[in-house]
C-alpha cells in the first residue's frame, strides 16, 4: 500500500462487491488435534457483514478462539473454506490475510515509544513515506485517546492505554478486519468497562468488521451486533443479545446464557380435552403454545428465568423455602429450594430477607420454554 492518506471510513458501496450479510462467509469449517481424536471445531458455517461485530462466546475449550485463528491463518483447518469479500483466505499465509490480531497478553516493544510501536507494522510491511507513517499514527492516536501519550514508552502507561497501543498498531494497517481475542482478561474490572465502550466507539467509526472471542456473557452481550454461541466445537445459535437472552434455540444457550441462570425442572406432558399441561410434583402449567410434537407422558424439560418465578405471590403454585439472598445492587438474587430441587428468583432490592422461612411462588406460562430429552426447544 502506497497510499498517503490516513484511515478514514470506507464507503462500502465502492469498496465491496460481495452480499453486506456474507463480507467473511465461513463455510463447513473443521478444525481436529492430535490427529483426529480432539475435535475443536466442526460444521462451522458464519456469515459476518462488513459492518459487524461479531462475539464468539461460551465456555472454555468450546472452539471459539481456534475459530478465529484459522480465520487469522494461525491455524489450518481440516477442511471447510474462508472467503473475504468473495477472494478464499482459507491457505493464504498470515501475512497475506489482511486481518488485525489483538492478542489476549498485551505484546508491546518495552523500549520503543508509543509512537514507534503504533508505527511498528507500517515499518515492516509497506513502502509509505514517513510522513505518511505519521498521518496514520497520530490519526489512529488521536482515535484512541494517545496523542498525548505518543513519546512515552509502555512502562509509562497503564494497562488500559497498552491496550489502546495495541489496537493503534492494528489501526494504522487498514485491515479488512479486526480479530480480538479477549483482549480485556488482564484488566481490572473498572478498566474492562472502559475498554468495551471504547473498543464499541471505535468500531462504529471505522464502520470495519471485529470478530471478538470472550468467555464473559456481560461482555458479549455489551459488545455484540451479533453474538455466536459456541458449544464443544459447533455453533449453537447467532443472533442478538435480545434474541439468544429471550428466545434460546436449545437448553444449552438457556442455561448458559443469564446470570443466575434460568430455572431447569424436569415435567411430563399431559394431553386434556381443555389442553395440553406440563406437570411434575410441584406445579402444573398450560401450554400457551401448543406444539404438536407435544406428546402425553413425553419427558420434557421446562425452563423459566430467575426474573419470571414470582416470589410471595397470591395463588401461589407451589412452597419455596429460602435459603440464600444475595444483593445485586438493585436487585437481589434469592436462591430457594422445595424437596431436593433448587430454585433462584430475582426480586427488588430488599423485597425477600433471609428471615423468610418459606414464601408460595408462581410460574407464568407465558414465560416458559419446554425443551426435549436432546435439549432441543420444542416451546
Amino acid at each position: 500500500m502506497t497510499t498517503n492518506q490516513s484511515p478514514q471510513p470506507r464507503d462500502q458501496s465502492e469498496e465491496r462487491s460481495s452480499d453486506a450479510d456474507e463480507y467473511i462467509q465461513i463455510t463447513n469449517l473443521r478444525k481436529t488435534f492430535s490427529k483426529g481424536t480432539i475435535v475443536a471445531c466442526d460444521d462451522v458455517d458464519l456469515d459476518i457483514g462488513p459492518e459487524d461485530f461479531v462475539v464468539l462466546l461460551g465456555p472454555s475449550g468450546c472452539g471459539k478462539t481456534t475459530t478465529l485463528r484459522m480465520i487469522a491463518g494461525l491455524e489450518t483447518p481440516d477442511s471447510g473454506t474462508i472467503t473475504i469479500d468473495g477472494r478464499e483466505i482459507t491457505d493464504l499465509k498470515p501475512k497475506d490475510r489482511n486481518l488485525a490480531y489483538v492478542f489476549q497478553n498485551i505484546t508491546l516493544y518495552p523500549h520503543k515509544t508509543v509512537r514507534k510501536n503504533i508505527q511498528f507494522g507500517l515499518d515492516m510491511k509497506t513502502d509509505l513515506t514517513n510522513e505518511a507513517k505519521q498521518e496514520r499514527v497520530e490519526h489512529a492516536a488521536d482515535l484512541l485517546g494517545l496523542s498525548d501519550l505518543l513519546d512515552r514508552k509502555p512502562k509509562a502507561l497503564s494497562g488500559g492505554q497498552q491496550q489502546r497501543v495495541s489496537l493503534g498498531r492494528a489501526m494504522v494497517m487498514e485491515p479488512d478486519a479486526f480479530l480480538l481475542d479477549e483482549p480485556f482478561s488482564a484488566l481490572d474490572a473498572k478498566l474492562r468497562d472502559q475498554m468495551r465502550v471504547e473498543v464499541k466507539k471505535l468500531q462504529r467509526k471505522l464502520e470495519t468488521a471485529m470478530v471478538f472471542v470472550t468467555h464473559d456473557q456481560e461482555e458479549a452481550m455489551t459488545l455484540g451486533d451479533k453474538i455466536v454461541i459456541m458449544h464443544e466445537g459447533r455453533i449453537q445459535q447467532v443472533g442478538s443479545a435480545y434474541d439468544i437472552y429471550n428466545e434460546p434455540q436449545n437448553q444449552f444457550v438457556a442455561e448458559f446464557i443469564g446470570s443466575p441462570s434460568a430455572n431447569m425442572v424436569e415435567a411430563t406432558v399431559e394431553r386434556r380435552d381443555n389442553g395440553v399441561v406440563v406437570e411434575n410434583r410441584w406445579f402444573s402449567l398450560p401450554v400457551t403454545e401448543d406444539d404438536q410434537s407435544l406428546e402425553s407422558g413425553q419427558q420434557v424439560t421446562v425452563a423459566f428465568r430467575p426474573e419470571y418465578l414470582e416470589l410471595d405471590a397470591e395463588n401461589g403454585q407451589f412452597e419455596l423455602d429460602v435459603n440464600v439472598v444475595e444483593p445485586h445492587g438493585k436487585d437481589d438474587a434469592v436462591y430457594l429450594s422445595v424437596d431436593d430441587k433448587e430454585f433462584t428468583a430475582i426480586t427488588s432490592q430488599g423485597t425477600i430477607t433471609d428471615e423468610s422461612k418459606s414464601l408460595h411462588a408462581r410460574v407464568s406460562p407465558d414465560n416458559i420454554w419446554i425443551f426435549d430429552d436432546t435439549g432441543q426447544r420444542l416451546v
